[in-house]
């Protein structure tokens, strides 16, 4: 627990922003609901738009979060284990909870209604809560923002979770409540595995500052 404690103090300029985007997120939906917040982002699309926000879903595809986690292991393996122990709980959580809630994604809701399908985009019909690209996005850059230590870096990393997560509602792939509750896991999961595993001995052996250039050299 003062590990986790340790870390929540070191990494403010990441989790409060998260704080805000969560309080922010359900007074919207308390205001008006999750079709009408749907629709309002959809609509306010633009050609711009829906290359920006196609490329920014893909900041917390699967295929993306494996190559990061892969570039990371030439900077250090402790951080790319982590991220990856992190990205494979909250994952498996996050699938679980899709199974288990079962709710329709907005294209099956609000199929029939005026809505802007971006080209290039596969629609998906069911298990829409949580939002696992968002829960990725969150977890792991979470758990960079948690190492990195640095305000900078810490604004930088929920910007792009934050904005993973606009992008699934713009592409009618989730709902407002499946964002919010996907940034809510993906940073629970960040902080606490992060927290627990190096809390371990065995997490701060010789190996765990390596990277595979240094391997490489020696051989």
């Amino acid at each position: 627990m003062a590990q986790i404690i340790y870390l929540i103090r070191h990494s403010k300029w990441f989790w409060m922003p998260v704080l805000v985007f969560l309080l922010l997120g359900l007074c919207w939906i308390w205001q008006v609901d999750n079709t009408a917040i749907s629709l309002w982002i959809n609509g306010r699309h633009s050609i711009a738009g829906d290359v920006f926000w196609r490329a920014m879903t893909w900041m917390g595809d699967g295929i993306t979060m494996s190559i990061l986690i892969f570039l990371l292991l030439f900077i250090r393996f402790r951080t790319a284990f982590l991220a990856a122990a992190a990205l494979l709980v909250s994952s498996l959580a996050a699938q679980w909870l899709k199974h288990f809630f079962a709710h329709d994604r907005p294209s099956l809701v609000l199929s029939g209604m005026d809505l802007h399908l971006v080209p290039g985009v596969q629609l998906y019909a069911h298990f829409s809560f949580p939002s696992g690209h968002t829960t990725a996005a969150f977890c792991i850059y979470g758990v960079l923002a948690v190492l990195s230590g640095r305000p900078v870096l810490q604004w930088l990393f929920f910007l792009i979770a934050a904005l993973v997560g606009i992008s699934r509602i713009y592409l009618l792939q989730h709902f407002m409540e499946d964002v919010l509750f996907g940034a809510l896991l993906g940073t629970m999961t960040a902080y606490l595995l992060t927290g627990i595993l190096l809390h371990q001995k065995w997490m701060w052996t010789s190996l765990w500052d390596q990277n595979l250039l240094s391997l490489i050299r020696k051989k």
